[in-house]
């Protein structure tokens, strides 16, 4: 079972099928989000962890057993401010975006939209359910001095896991 939200640490998660892949989006909306700004324009990084799992219903004598888990997947998003360009930078992987002011970069970092989850064959929708999580990191540190989010846990925000049916017409939002 999955715990409920705590109030200032909620994400708001859907998931859908199109076609043959399960996508997922997800939007942090926790009391962060400024610490997160304030710490980006002092010169500091910011991280944020979109982490989803896809599991599958188990019915009968099975269930007792718990839900089987399909699939994991997770996206790091890693912002900071360039002091330059006076522009705010938002780097996933191998894609990185400049925003011009807050209004661009708050749903740009906070929100995760239409996320390929998982490809799959033909599968009755309502025997999986999608998990997902957000873990925010308002002031990221590089190593070693990383070992102090080791030491002190309130440097990293984490919601509860939160559950989410499949929706079969796509994503909702």
């Amino acid at each position: 079972m999955v715990p409920p939200a705590v109030p200032g640490q909620e994400i708001l998660l859907s998931a859908g099928l199109t076609s043959r892949e399960i996508r997922v989006s997800a939007d942090y909306a926790g009391d962060e989000i400024e610490e997160v700004l304030s710490a980006i324009q002092e010169g500091f990084k910011s991280e944020i962890v979109f982490q989803f799992r896809l599991y599958e219903r188990k019915r009968g004598f099975f269930s007792y057993f718990g839900d089987r888990l399909v699939f994991e997947k997770s996206v790091t998003r890693l912002a900071y401010h360039d002091l330059f360009e006076q522009r705010f930078v938002v780097e996933s992987g191998d894609e990185r975006r400049t925003l011009g002011g807050e209004e661009q970069f708050v749903p740009a970092f906070f929100r995760l939209s239409g996320f390929l989850l998982a490809l799959i064959r033909d599968i009755d929708v309502r025997d999986y359910y999608v998990l997902g999580r957000i873990r925010v990191q308002p002031i990221r540190l590089v190593s070693p001095l990383n070992i102090v989010t080791l030491l002190f846990q309130q440097t990293v925000t984490t919601t509860p896991w939160q559950a989410v049916d499949i929706q079969e017409q796509g994503l909702q939002w």
